[in-house]
């Protein structure tokens, strides 16, 4: 079912502001995630100190987030007492913010300008990081991936909201 222009408008202009409540990188594709209270997104590259800033420049899947909420029922789904995000290998965790809703929209983080460019599905690492049922757990649930639009800081703590361009005047 197709969503109308206008619904869907709506439903954005009225979406809650989320809050960065983790951030990593990967320094390298096999190495253990590092966990930082703030990183420097870099416009067209991804973030300083994630290996994948070193590779293909304006790629789709310069950032990765993941919503907190879906952190939750993958640790549910695998019966776990706690489950944290690094084991998962995304860089931002958001909460009161559905990632999934604003796929292919500009979204603000800080200062930082970024698109929501695709579904960031599990990899099959995911079944030995997490055990048995890990790959399955996070079908659905994986996150999303996003393009740096414009450079920043992110840092935890940070408001998650929906980029709503200002319309500038000329006066002369």
């Amino acid at each position: 079912m197709a969503y109308s222009n206008n619904l869907y408008q709506r439903f954005l202009k009225y979406m809650p502001v989320g809050e960065v409540t983790w951030v990593g990188v990967r320094p390298s594709k096999h190495q253990p995630v590092n966990e930082l209270n703030e990183v420097h997104a870099i416009q067209g590259a991804g973030l300083q100190g994630d290996h994948r800033t070193n590779g293909n420049s304006n790629s789709l899947r310069e950032i990765t987030l993941i919503c907190a909420e879906d952190i939750q029922l993958i640790r549910h789904y695998l019966k776990r007492e706690q489950l944290s995000p690094q084991i998962l290998r995304r860089n931002i965790v958001v909460r009161h913010f559905n990632l999934y809703a604003v796929k292919g929209q500009k979204i603000c983080i800080g200062d930082t300008l970024i698109e929501i460019t695709q579904t960031c599905p599990p990899c099959a690492r995911m079944e030995k990081a997490l055990g048995p049922g890990g790959f399955a757990a996070m079908m659905g649930h994986g996150g999303m991936c996003g393009k740096i639009l414009k450079s920043g800081k992110i840092q935890v703590g940070d408001p998650v909201k929906i980029h709503s361009p200002q319309i500038e005047l000329d006066f002369d």
